[in-house]
């Protein structure tokens, strides 16, 4: 025999209708509670996806940080390079001339893949956006036009990563 049927017989036939409602009250408490536990159960589920999601989340920001730190990394790397280049070409004899002009041919094609733009080139007129005048002298160019590149300027996806550093004309100067 189970417990509230004992209880019932126990208790006096005009308590029965009382028991009768606390039961009642007790399953629908009883079916609350487990109405309640499952909810909270949904819930929790809910929460580790969220965390789970947010985790992730995090995780890619933080790959997406770290691609757009090596690909400025590398920029930087193909900027320095292509200067360098310029350099040497300027000092080294005409032996070495043609040697290191195929590899200033191959790093120019580098900057093209990878999208970076020499923004500075002789005879260009001013430019404020792209260029950082150090000088102006005199010369047969017109005046503001570049006549010597002192340090090129770069774009990337149409933002200026280094302005080029140049020397502009002023215009003939009669002595």
């Amino acid at each position: 025999m189970d417990y509230l049927t004992e209880l019932q017989k126990l208790l006096k036939e005009e308590d029965a209708p009382v028991l009768d409602s606390h039961l009642e009250l007790s399953q629908s408490q009883l079916k609350l509670m487990e109405a309640i536990y499952k909810r909270n159960t949904d819930i929790s589920m809910q929460v580790e996806e969220i965390y789970d999601i947010i985790k992730d989340a995090d995780q890619n920001a933080n790959e997406v940080a770290s691609a757009a730190r090596r690909e400025r990394l590398l920029l930087e790397s193909l900027m320095s390079l292509n200067d360098l280049l310029g350099d040497v070409l300027l000092v080294l004899s005409d032996t070495h001339f043609e040697h290191l002009e195929a590899i200033s041919g191959k790093v120019e094609e580098i900057l093209d893949i990878c999208n970076l733009e020499i923004t500075t080139a002789l005879g260009q007129r001013l430019d404020p956006r792209i260029h950082e005048v150090v000088a102006a002298e005199s010369s047969d160019e017109p005046v503001e036009a570049v006549i010597r590149i002192l340090e090129h300027g770069y774009e990337y996806r149409e933002k200026v990563l280094r302005k080029g550093k140049v020397i502009v004309s002023k215009g003939w100067e009669q002595q």
